[in-house]
């Protein structure tokens, strides 16, 4: 099967509902260059399309770039080696190289819930507002604390939490 022809770079048109969610994606990845204008049109996908045509919004420069802690330090992050972190990528120079995202994945928060299929020593993790409470003993001054420090740096803070009961490591979620 050919794929269909691609706008140069600059063409403007514009993308159908459908087209957006089965194709906008996959085009961005696979061809970079369909992506320079205002909009690509998927003509493979007209049969499914509805009326409706959406702009495409402008594309950043560089993808979302930063580190996140799961990645080297799993269920053991703390606040010492978060700020080291943050210190290096600036340090280093991949905050001007564009990273810019500081990342802390799950195992920050004080609560444990137990799970049928894993059972943890459970502890609260929120205070009577219901508020997410950050480990003390990892966390010593808080995820404020932390999140004003990494800003201070001139980079951006994410933290991790899932939309239910308790995150993937039986920790209290939001």
């Amino acid at each position: 099967m050919n794929k269909p022809p691609l706008p140069k770079c600059g063409e403007g048109t514009a993308l159908t509902v459908p087209a957006l969610a089965l194709f906008g994606l996959v085009a961005m990845m696979a061809w970079p260059s369909a992506c320079c204008g205002d909009s690509v049109t998927n003509t493979a996908t007209s049969a499914l399309a509805t009326e409706a045509v959406l702009p495409r919004p402008s594309l950043a420069p560089l993808p979302p770039m930063g580190w996140n802690s799961w990645n080297c330090l799993t269920e053991h992050p703390t606040e010492k080696a978060v700020r080291e972190m943050a210190d290096a990528m600036v340090s280093s120079g991949m905050k001007d190289a564009g990273y810019q995202y500081i990342v802390v994945d799950d195992y920050w928060e004080q609560g444990r819930v137990s799970k049928p299929e894993r059972k943890v020593e459970e502890r609260s993790g929120c205070d009577t507002k219901g508020i997410l409470l950050a480990d003390p003993v990892r966390f010593p001054s808080g995820i404020k604390a932390l999140a004003d420090y990494v800003h201070s740096k001139g980079l951006k803070f994410g933290i991790y939490t899932s939309p239910s009961e308790s995150t993937c490591g039986c920790n209290t979620a939001s």
